[in-house]
């Protein structure tokens, strides 16, 4: 059966640095609906297979079909290296990348790289040099992640970083697809900047500020820090017991009927499970927050202009239009809106479900920045 004329698509499995996110959507290009969701805690080296342990348990109510999977993984499984290469070691090119993907990963089982040839810098007199991204990861990663998928009976069909399955569901959706946008995700341990170009990547890099460091700020805004206050937890007690306590997928209904809604009401770790909590904890603080917050979005937003003229200079002044932002740290109070301010480029949360007409339960579009990555595997064949 050719994979256009399914009426469901392939199974998008992205392994998280919190949690895990399965999806599959139903229908066809054009009347897509969400058809299985799910989110499943789970933390550290062995994520994996606690994801998949709990995902089988409730293989029969997820109602998945067929077997062919999509896979993804977060951004902190690996490493994004812009290579520089000029003239005089062109003719090294393989040895300059094998030798910096080993200097960039520690993994006893020997590391694996692949790498995404950029456009040519060029100057009026000739080619400057050739920009090559890199994309390194262990080679542990990559067998417990291919172990997981295996153990619950799924075929691994494709496997890639995060960043590539969120460009994708974002691009899709565009309707100017002509000029060039960025994307920032705020990962619970890592983030980065990427820049689309002519439907492609054409820049991607790391930044130092991601959602824990965000957490620890809205702890001291509070002044919660180190103890409870007036017996309320702090925040980070808060994500920690949500992400213990709770050991099933948070969505794992099949929305065949009409309306599509999710009205089960458990609550999503990667959503987070407490981020209601914090919110709630927040209300009536904005003005401190926005005030701790300062500082962090302003390092986050030169970091990203650096990256927007270094992309510039490289592609003949192209300007960057607008800005996406996605991930965990961007649910996080007052946060969008301090990181919007100081980056001063039009900008604003990720909704590719609603700019893909998109039928999704009401628990997916609430935090459709979250489910970018799931998105973008479950849509692999249907640029």
């Amino acid at each position: 059966m050719s994979l256009l004329s399914r009426t469901y698509s392939p199974i998008g499995l992205h392994f998280g640095s919190l949690e895990t996110r399965i999806l599959q959507l139903r229908g066809g290009p054009g009347h897509w609906r969400v058809g299985t969701h799910a989110v499943c805690p789970a933390r550290g080296k062995n994520r994996h297979a606690l994801a998949v342990e709990k995902i089988a348990q409730k293989t029969r109510n997820l109602r998945l079909n067929g077997k062919d999977t999509a896979v993804s993984m977060s951004g902190d499984a690996g490493t994004v290296s812009l290579v520089p290469v000029d003239a005089h070691n062109r003719s090294r090119l393989n040895q300059l990348l094998a030798e910096t993907a080993r200097r960039s990963i520690a993994d006893d089982e020997g590391v694996s790289y692949q790498c995404l040839p950029l456009l040519t810098a060029t100057l009026d007199s000739g080619p400057l040099r050739e920009e090559y991204l890199l994309l390194s990861v262990g080679q542990s990663e990559l067998r417990r992640t291919k172990e997981a998928v295996q153990t619950i009976g799924l075929r691994p069909i494709g496997l890639e970083m995060d960043a590539f399955a969120t460009a994708r569901a974002l691009q899709i959706g565009r309707k100017n697809k002509e000029s060039a946008w960025g994307f920032v995700h705020i990962g619970f341990g890592h983030s980065f900047f990427g820049v689309v170009s002519d439907g492609e990547i054409g820049f991607l890099k790391p930044l130092h500020l991601d959602g824990q460091r965000l957490l620890q700020t809205l702890n001291r805004a509070l002044d919660r820090v180190d103890e409870p206050v007036d017996g309320v937890p702090g925040m980070l007690d808060i994500l920690a017991a949500s992400g213990d306590n709770d050991s099933r997928p948070s969505d794992s209904r099949d929305d065949d009927e009409e309306g599509g809604d999710d009205e089960d009401g458990a609550p999503s770790f990667g959503s987070v499970a407490g981020l209601a909590t914090l919110k709630e904890a927040a209300v009536g603080h904005a003005v401190e927050i926005l005030h701790a917050l300062r500082l962090e979005a302003e390092a986050l937003a030169q970091e990203v202009r650096a990256c927007i003229r270094h992309f510039a200079n490289r592609h003949k002044g192209a300007s960057v239009a607008s800005l996406m932002l996605t991930g965990f740290g961007v649910s996080l109070p007052e946060v969008e809106k301090a990181v919007s301010t100081a980056l001063g480029i039009p900008s604003g949360l990720a909704t590719p479900f609603t700019d893909l007409d998109i039928k999704a339960p009401e628990s997916v579009l609430k935090e459709q920045h979250l489910w970018c990555a799931p998105l973008g595997l479950a849509l692999r064949g249907y640029e």
